[in-house]
C-alpha cells in the first residue's frame, strides 16, 4: 500500500473511505471539523448518532458515491485517560483491515484529526503519522509466497493511504515521518518473510546472502562465520545444533554506526 499526501490548495480531498478517530468524550466532528466542512453530508448521517467512541468500535458513514469523500469510518479509541500509543496503533490496524474486508481501494486520514489526538498520547502529529503508517502496513501482512492459491476471503489490499492537510503544502516533516514509518515497516515485514519461510528455503547460506545484500544496500558491515570459524571461536552450542542440519551453519553479524557515534556504547540485538 502506497503512502500519499493531499493538501488544501485548490484541490478536493479524495478517498474511498476516510478514517476518523475519537475518544468517548469527544464528538467526531470536533476531532476533524474541516472534514465536516468538505463533506457536509456527515452532519445528517444517521449512523453518527450510534457512535460512542468505545475502544475498537467502528461505524461506517455513507454519503453519495459521487462525492470526493463518499465514506467515513469512525473509529473508537475508548477512554482518553487510558490512551496509549498502542491503543492508536491497534485502532489504525483494525480500521485498515475493516476497509480491506469491504473492498475499499483508497483510504484517507485527516492530519487535523491527529492534531486533536496527539496531546492525549503525550505525543505529536508527526509521531502519530509515523505510527499510523507502520500500523497500516503491518496489519495488511500475509505470507502468500508459498501458497498455491490465495485466500479469496482476504480481499485485495487498499492501493494507498493518503494524509489530508489543511496547509497549502504538505509539511516536509510530515513527509519525513511517513517515510520513516515506511522504512520501519519494511524492516519488520522483511523479518516476517524470513521467519515464515520453510527451513529448506531459508537456509543458513540464504540468510547470509540476504544479510550481505542488506549491508551493501545500507552501508552496513556484514561478517559471516562459516562452520570452521564457528568451531574456531568455540561456539559449541551453535556448532552442535548445526550438525543436525543438511547445510552447515552460519553466524551472521550486521553492524551499523552512524557518523559521529563511533564512541557511543553499541545497542546489540541478538536473534536465535
Amino acid at each position: 500500500m502506497d503512502i500519499r499526501f493531499q493538501h488544501s490548495d485548490n484541490m478536493d480531498w479524495r478517498a474511498d473511505c476516510t478514517l476518523v478517530f475519537s475518544f468517548t468524550t469527544a464528538m467526531p466532528e470536533a476531532c476533524a471539523p474541516t472534514l465536516w466542512e468538505r463533506a457536509p453530508w456527515l452532519s445528517i448521517a444517521p449512523a453518527l448518532r450510534d457512535f460512542s467512541g468505545k475502544k475498537e468500535e467502528m461505524a461506517p458513514l455513507h454519503g453519495h458515491p459521487e462525492n470526493p469523500l463518499p465514506r467515513v469510518l469512525l473509529v473508537g479509541l475508548g477512554v482518553q485517560a487510558e490512551a496509549r500509543l498502542a491503543t492508536f496503533r491497534l485502532a489504525v490496524a483494525k480500521a485498515v483491515q475493516f476497509a480491506r474486508a469491504r473492498g475499499y481501494s483508497t483510504l484517507g486520514m485527516v492530519a487535523e484529526n491527529l492534531d486533536t489526538l496527539a496531546p492525549a498520547f503525550s505525543s505529536t502529529r508527526l509521531v502519530l503519522i509515523k505510527e499510523a503508517v507502520i500500523a497500516a502496513q503491518l496489519c495488511l501482512y500475509r505470507c502468500d509466497t508459498y501458497r498455491t492459491e490465495k485466500d479469496p476471503e482476504m480481499g485485495a489490499d487498499p492501493r494507498w493511504l493518503s494524509f489530508f492537510f489543511n496547509e497549502k503544502e504538505v509539511p516536509d516533516d510530515a513527509h519525513r515521518a511517513a517515510r520513516e514509518g515506511e522504512a520501519e515497516a519494511r524492516g519488520v515485514l522483511f523479518a516476517r518473510d524470513l521467519s515464515n519461510g520453510p527451513a529448506n528455503f531459508i537456509t543458513p547460506s540464504v540468510l547470509a546472502e540476504k544479510a550481505g545484500a542488506i549491508a551493501k544496500s545500507h552501508s552496513f558491515t556484514c561478517t559471516v562465520f562459516n562452520a570452521a570459524d564457528i568451531q574456531k571461536k568455540g561456539m559449541g552450542a551453535l556448532w552442535a545444533v548445526g550438525q543436525g542440519a543438511r547445510e552447515e551453519p552460519r553466524f551472521i553479524t550486521l553492524e551499523h554506526c552512524p557518523k559521529g557515534q563511533e564512541n557511543t556504547p553499541p545497542i546489540i540485538l541478538v536473534g536465535k
